[in-house]
């Protein structure tokens, strides 16, 4: 029995390895191609997840409060420094420029008839300090006259005192009035400076509320990407409030991407890679090629039915 057992696994043992022999493959010989092995570099790509960190995050905040009138700026569009990201309107900050400009209008007009008054009246202090010193010395003429007569004996002595009081009244007279025509002078013009500065201030005041309709332009305060815009068109916002977030990154370039199929897929982008020369070129030159996010039309031109693209 052991000499039994032991020719049957011998047999088991030879069939195996005749099965395990060589074999023969039929083939078509036209499918056969023979071609030279070179060395050569060899590409691999590798499908990894990443994140792109920003240098500087920006929360942008608008100045002025309003209602948003229209967002000019996309999400996920680089933005150059001053370009507009969004418009507001604000009716109360409209009203009060009008006032203000009306006000000023209103000074501007008061300060010019003023002037005009000021000016007569310039004229005529003028004309009665000229007539005032015209007297003056026509008392010291007179008086210098009689004492020459009373020298000569025509004039008594007590006619000379009577005409020296009187000349002494009559010059310090008419200086008093010189001095009163010059004290007019000086406050006419003092109140002429003072309207100047009235309508200077209401037209400074005018110019700083112009200045804040510019606020209601929010614009992009450096150079970044357009992470999102938390507001929609017709939102209210207060002064300080952020509306917007801003990426600064260097030397990061995207191919322009968008949702292929908004429907079925709402949270699924494919970047549109028969843009990649384009995008490829405009990266040479420092710049990103635009529109980073593809609209609708885009969409529809770039992902069609069937068609392979790379995610």
């Amino acid at each position: 029995r052991l000499a039994a057992g032991i020719v049957v696994a011998g047999g088991l043992v030879y069939a195996t390895v005749l099965a395990s022999g060589p074999r023969r493959l039929r083939i078509d010989p036209e499918s056969v191609q023979v071609a030279e092995v070179k060395n050569d570099e060899f590409l691999e790509y590798v499908d990894v997840e990443g994140v792109v960190h920003p240098i500087l995050t920006l929360m942008v905040n608008v100045r002025e409060s309003g209602n948003v009138e229209r967002i000019v700026a996309e999400e996920g569009s680089l933005m150059k420094q001053g370009d507009t990201i969004l418009t507001l309107t604000n009716p109360d900050l409209m009203r009060d420029l009008e006032d203000q400009r009306d006000e000023w209008e209103k000074q501007r007009i008061s300060y010019e008839e003023k002037t005009l008054e000021m000016e007569q009246k310039t004229l005529t202090l003028k004309q009665q300090a000229l007539e005032a010193e015209y007297e003056l010395s026509k008392i010291r003429k007179s008086f210098a006259l009689e004492e020459e007569e009373y020298r000569m004996g025509v004039r008594s002595k007590a006619q000379l005192e009577v005409s020296a009081d009187e000349y002494r009244y009559k010059l310090e007279s008419t200086r008093l009035k010189l001095q009163g025509l010059k004290s007019d002078s000086v406050m006419t013009a003092i109140r002429k400076e003072l309207l100047l500065n009235d309508r200077e201030r209401e037209r400074k005041k005018w110019e700083r509320s112009l200045g804040r309709t510019e606020d209601l332009v929010v614009r992009a305060p450096v150079d970044g990407q357009l992470s999102f815009v938390k507001v929609t068109p017709g939102q209210q916002v207060a002064s300080g409030e952020n509306i917007a977030r801003l990426f600064q990154r260097k030397h990061y370039y995207f191919v322009p991407y968008g949702q292929d199929d908004p429907a079925a897929k709402p949270q699924s982008l494919k970047a549109d890679f028969a843009r990649l020369p384009a995008a490829l070129e405009a990266a040479l030159h420092g710049e990103q090629l635009q529109p980073v996010l593809l609209g609708q039309r885009e969409r529809a031109m770039a992902f069609q039915p069937g068609q392979n693209v790379v995610y």
